[in-house]
């Protein structure tokens, strides 16, 4: 539970830790790393990473292999072979 909480929170502020970086290494000289951050569009960066965990979550969410009325059969362990999971 905790790693998809992490991807989750990850992707949702991946926009900002693009525009922090891009922020420091084009700041002026003399301008401290706090300084060149004092403008930064967090309404904007709000959006644009729940934007990208919604597509992200939507996008991997969709993508099944089963059909309808089908079941997911689980990994099981049989005469010390792995069966892996499959849909029946």
């Amino acid at each position: 539970m905790i790693r998809v909480f992490l991807e989750v929170m990850t992707l949702f502020f991946l926009p900002t830790l693009i525009y922090v970086a891009f922020a420091i290494a084009t700041r002026r000289p003399g301008l401290s790393a706090l300084a060149a951050l004092d403008r930064m569009p967090v309404f904007v960066l709000s959006i644009l990473g729940a934007g990208l965990v919604t597509g992200v979550l939507a996008l991997l969410g969709s993508e099944g292999t089963g059909k309808p009325g089908q079941a997911y059969e689980p990994a099981v362990m049989k005469d010390g072979k792995l069966i892996p999971g499959h849909m029946r």
